[in-house]
């Protein structure tokens, strides 16, 4: 796995040099601690320092969190030409992606120095913040566009079941990738072999992707198939009938828009990107299931079980040709008897 760089930088007031080389030197001997975590990849951590203790007192501070066993490496740090500036950097013995990492990180933050204001950054870092923040965020973006597109489809349908069973299958659709992902790319089942990964975590952001992508895609198919189902109902008043009709006019569109979709995202897994490749298998995955068994079995059988009163108070209009086909019986049978 290629390192990713990280660096530390600490500041102080400014004194001079030598003044600083000397009130840092606490801070060199506890970053040079070696004590370890199992080394599965490296990544580095940078971070900046702004002091405001005693040497001494900084110094005991760095033991107490040697002794809780975390594990890293720090090269000999870099004095600025400005004498205010000190460069580290510090690589953990443990993978960018372990849980060991994180943990340094949150303790460099807030351990190291709790007196100072300090900053951490580099990829490493950058990883961790990224889903540390979307961990905190992800439950209100669901929620939001949860709502939005039950409102949108309770005033397209001006049903209520309708609109809260197509919001429902929607997240359906969601979970139909993210059980697959897991499975496969966290946990390491099959066909992970097949496809070429190894078992590790999700990538922070792919849930949320996949969530916006799906979400929506899943939508069109859903507005596709009740909109032509609340035309039968209203044409024909039997919603029975209005299903049947429904699903008979919708089915082949369904499946063949279905079948492009999961062709296109299918060929994202030739890539040799693991994130590209995750992408690819988790929206071909929910497309296939969503088509085949959400819009083809589960909805149409629970329209079927719900009647009419799924859909309100809808009205019966009669077409074109059920208008005219009552005044054309009278001539048809008068010219039959002539």
């Amino acid at each position: 796995m290629a390192a990713v760089e990280s660096t530390v930088l600490v500041e102080q007031a400014d004194r001079g040099a030598e003044d600083v080389e000397e009130g840092l030197r606490p801070h060199r001997r506890w970053f040079r601690c070696r004590l370890g975590w199992p080394a599965l990849g490296h990544g580095r951590l940078r971070r900046r320092l702004y002091p405001g203790r005693e040497p001494g007192r900084e110094h005991g501070s760095s033991h107490a969190i040697g002794g809780n066993g975390r594990r890293q490496r720090c090269h000999t740090p870099r004095l600025a030409e400005n004498g205010t500036t000190v460069l580290y950097t510090v690589i953990p013995t443990s993978s960018p992606d372990d849980a060991a990492t994180e943990t340094l990180v949150h303790d460099l933050r807030e351990t190291v120095l709790p007196d100072a204001v300090s900053h951490v950054g580099g990829a490493t870092a950058t990883s961790i913040d990224l889903a540390d923040t979307l961990l905190a965020q992800i439950g209100w973006f669901v929620l939001i566009v949860v709502v939005l597109a039950f409102i949108v489809l309770l005033i397209e349908f001006r049903a209520p079941f309708i609109a809260a069973m197509a919001v429902i299958m929607n997240l359906f659709a969601v979970g139909a990738a993210y059980g697959p992902v897991v499975a496969v790319f966290q946990w390491g089942w099959w066909p992970a072999g097949l496809l070429g990964v190894s078992s590790g975590p999700v990538e922070s952001f792919v849930p949320v992707m996949l969530f916006a992508v799906l979400f929506g895609l899943s939508t069109d198919y859903t507005v596709f198939l009740l909109s032509r189902v609340k035309e039968e109902l209203a044409r024909t008043g039997d919603p029975d009938r209005a299903v049947q009709n429904g699903l008979a006019a919708t089915a082949r569109v369904i499946l063949a828009a279905a079948s492009v979709m999961v062709v296109v995202f299918g060929s994202f897994i030739l890539n040799d990107q693991r994130t590209v490749t995750m992408f690819g298998f988790g929206l071909a995955m929910s497309v296939a299931v969503y088509a085949l068994v959400v819009m083809l079995v589960l909805v149409p059988a629970l329209l079927a079980i719900a009647g009419r009163g799924a859909w309100g108070r809808t009205k019966r209009h009669l077409s074109a040709e059920s208008e005219s086909s009552p005044d054309l019986e009278p001539l048809l049978a008068t010219l039959g008897r002539g």
